[in-house]
């Protein structure tokens, strides 16, 4: 799914290297796994698309891409940003403004198709786009949340039947 949403997001904004932040579990380690509470990582994967590049390419390589940085999930974000020198904006998403979240559970609504579009007023979110796909049962839903200020709904929702 990470890869088809990495394509269509180079499609549509006719560019060929996007970094998307993607969620990890954070449960890592041995003396977590009785913890109570949300242990969740954002790591940043950068993607890139090579003109007339098959799919099968590109999926193998994200595949790499993501099983080596969930290798490196542990590594502290500050230490990251700081070796980056990276400008700190606490209202952001860090390294990316594009999010990617695979959950294994079923999502609280859902919409017509296997497809809502949520969009986001609220400055406790932090990318301009997020991805929420949910794999339950027999099939695949998700939800693409929005900054409304950035895109409008009918930009959202022809980015979403692209991607079904």
């Amino acid at each position: 799914m990470l890869s088809l949403w990495n394509v269509l997001l180079g499609r549509l904004a006719a560019v060929d290297d996007l970094v998307i932040a993607v969620a990890a579990d954070g449960r890592d380690r041995e003396e977590f796994e009785s913890t109570s509470g949300m242990f969740v990582s954002l790591l940043p994967l950068r993607l890139s698309l090579a003109g007339g590049e098959r799919f099968a390419d590109v999926l193998r390589r994200n595949h790499r891409l993501h099983a080596e940085a969930m290798r490196h999930r542990s590594f502290p974000l500050g230490r990251l940003l700081s070796t980056l020198r990276a400008p700190m904006a606490p209202e952001r998403t860090l390294l990316a403004e594009v999010t990617f979240s695979y959950m294994n559970f079923a999502p609280a609504a859902g919409g017509a198709d296997g497809f809502e579009a949520l969009p986001v007023g609220n400055p406790s979110c932090k990318a301009d786009l997020a991805i929420f796909v949910s794999d339950v049962g027999p099939r695949m839903s998700f939800a693409l949340e929005y900054y409304a200020d950035l895109f409008d709904a009918a930009r959202i929702e022809r980015m979403g039947r692209d991607f079904l």
